[in-house]
This record gives C-alpha cells, sequence and structure tokens, in this order.
C-alpha cells in the first residue's frame, strides 16, 4: 500500500496514483481497465488505448509506503505536483481528482488555471 508511479514503458508518460491494495493487484486493475475496454477507469488504460501502446509494457515503482490515511493523500498531492512542475507534458493524472491541501497549494503557488 502506498503512493506509485506506473510509467507508460513506450513513452514518456506516466501517471502518479495511491493504493491501499498490494502494488502487483493495483497493476492488474489498470491492466483489467484496459483489457475490458473501461479505459475511463484508469488514466494508463486510457493512454494505452489512446497511443496504441502496449499495456503490456508499462512498469510501476512504490515511491512511498503507507496505510491508508492523511498522510498517504499528502504523499500523493506532493507526488503528483512535483511530478507537474518537471514533467507537465508527461504526467497523465487528471489533477482536479487530486486533494490539494490548501498549505500544499500556497507552499507550490498552485491555481488551477496555472496548470
Amino acid at each position: 500500500a502506498g503512493v506509485y508511479r506506473v510509467a507508460c514503458g513506450q513513452c514518456p508518460s506516466f501517471y502518479i496514483g495511491q493504493t491501499g491494495r498490494s502494488m502487483k493487484k493495483r497493476i492488474g486493475e489498470h491492466k483489467t481497465a484496459f483489457n475490458s475496454g473501461k479505459f475511463h477507469e484508469s488514466a494508463i488504460a486510457e493512454h494505452c488505448h489512446s497511443s496504441g501502446h502496449d499495456i503490456g509494457s508499462i512498469s510501476a515503482k512504490l515511491l512511498h509506503s503507507s496505510h491508508k490515511s492523511v498522510r498517504l493523500n499528502r504523499l500523493e498531492e506532493i507526488e503528483t505536483i512535483s511530478a507537474k512542475i518537471k514533467f507537465a507534458d508527461h504526467l497523465l493524472n487528471d489533477l482536479d481528482a487530486v486533494l490539494f491541501n490548501p498549505f500544499v497549494r500556497y507552499y507550490y503557488d498552485y491555481s488551477p488555471m496555472q496548470i
């Protein structure tokens, strides 16, 4: 359980997410979304479908190990904002879906209009 990063494997695109389940199970869910045609359930599945990339090429890395908690939410938000700042063109996340803490928004000078 924790915050993870899934890389496309065929281009620089990637997704940052969190899960309370095992990494193996969560990555399996991304692949199942692709294989069942439910692309809207996974940003990485949608990317692979729309780009024609192979879902079998994705790779995942656990960035932070943590149980479901406010801490897990903060870790995900920090990783997502950091990725948006450094790799804006490659991040697949819907930033409106990430729970941003007002302090973190202020700290990173985040504004929905800027991103």
